[in-house]
């Protein structure tokens, strides 16, 4: 990517130098600056713009969380990375409100390229540069308040399960992104993805989701009137759908394990859009559903006349910068139109594209509005086409409980 400018904030500044020298070495033409003081740092931040903001967490000035705390605030548009010894991992947790991902320290070039380039890989699709701002500053997501009430139950009572966290947490589309952004952006030094609710939940124990779910403002449901039929619960009732059956579409296809996993939760995210735009830009929601309404136009389609993008490529963008896997990425971006996304394959976007087309054209009452269906042409090129009656025929169980 050009033309970067990119804040490093250590106060061990020669560990960055020889970081630096080995990006440059990989010929990215980068403008990079190292400060040794978070709070120079913030007085060289309002003199110019930075892209990418990346910071040591065990700083004695101002520790890293802190630091990013003043960063969200004060200039929300910028890409927040965090390096962190995997002993940092209460200081961390701090920090997931304000920062979009956080590497594992020593962190290796390679690893600290594909974090920067993946979280500004999809903000050129956004042409407002308010929504990006926007987007940027987004600590959590619309939650089910009936969810947030379930889990204090739990919580409260004498002898709370992880399992029956982890049951309440997977109906939750927002929770269970935020939990996975958590695991899976290096917070926990992991060497393994985490696929389920279950996984994060069983990892993080029982005083840290108390605390995050309690304390830290990271889990706060807040309430997020419905648009026309469009609504929280709707949005999460058929993204776990979805999930499930994509799931199941992997399976009958015979993918590896770790991709029905992957399925499952591209499935359950691919929506994540929606919630955002429910939440932070519902005028502009309101006229692309209207719009699509009486122009009999698929929603994602006037979602970008009216917005400018749709709620494919904000959900992408959301995903990209808190470090969620590529396939998830992949599936929330192009879940509407897979032919975008390059070369064809018979992976988790196609099992999602499939899951999502047959669950929303078994309900002719939203067709209209969300316009989806399946895209022939891709299916004839993953010689799939004539397994239409088998998707739909798995998918039956799925449309009956609706």
């Amino acid at each position: 990517m050009d033309n970067l400018r990119i804040l490093f904030v250590d106060e061990n500044p020669q560990q960055i130098k020889d970081l630096v020298l080995t990006l440059n070495a990989l010929g990215n033409p980068w403008e990079i600056q190292i400060i040794d003081s978070p709070t120079t740092a913030l007085k060289a931040m309002r003199g110019r713009s930075f892209d990418v903001v990346i910071t040591d967490i065990g700083m004695r000035e101002m520790n890293g969380a802190e630091f990013m705390r003043h960063v969200h605030r004060s200039y929300p548009g910028t890409v927040r990375l965090i390096l962190s010894d995997v002993e940092d991992k209460d200081a961390v947790l701090a920090s997931v409100g304000y920062a979009h991902q956080c590497l594992s320290k020593p962190c290796t070039p390679g690893a600290l390229w594909t974090a920067m380039t993946r979280s500004l890989r999809l903000r050129k699709t956004l042409d407002s540069n308010l929504m990006h701002r926007q987007i940027s500053q987004i600590r959590s997501l619309p939650t089910l308040p009936q969810t947030y009430y379930d889990l204090i139950d739990i919580l409260q009572s004498k002898d709370p399960s992880i399992k029956d966290i982890a049951d309440v947490i997977q109906t939750d589309v927002g929770m269970t992104a935020k939990l996975l952004q958590i695991l899976n952006s290096a917070f926990y030094g992991l060497t393994t993805r985490i696929n389920t609710p279950l996984q994060a939940v069983s990892l993080l124990g029982l005083d840290k989701i108390n605390a995050l779910i309690t304390t830290s403002g990271i889990f706060l449901q807040f309430d997020v009137p419905s648009i026309k039929e469009l609504n929280v619960e709707g949005i999460c009732n058929h993204s776990i759908q979805t999930g499930h059956y994509a799931r199941l579409i992997a399976r009958m296809l015979e993918l590896e394990p770790t991709v029905c996993e992957d399925a499952l939760l591209a499935g359950m995210l691919h929506d994540v859009g929606k919630l955002v735009e429910l939440a932070y830009f519902r005028p502009g929601l309101k006229e692309a559903i209207n719009s699509a309404r009486m122009d009999m136009k698929p929603l994602y389609l006037t979602e970008r006349e009216q917005m400018g993008v749709n709620h494919s490529q904000v959900g992408a963008y959301l995903l990209a910068l808190w470090g969620l896997p590529d396939p998830i990425v992949e599936a929330a971006a192009y879940h509407h139109e897979p032919t975008r996304a390059g070369e064809p394959e018979v992976g988790v976007l196609a099992c999602v594209h499939i899951a999502n087309a047959m669950l929303r054209d078994s309900n002719a009452s939203t067709l209209v509005c969300e316009g989806v269906g399946l895209e022939r042409n891709y299916l004839e090129e993953l010689n799939l086409i004539d397994r239409i009656d088998q998707f739909k025929e798995l998918c039956a169980p799925l449309i009956t409980e609706r």
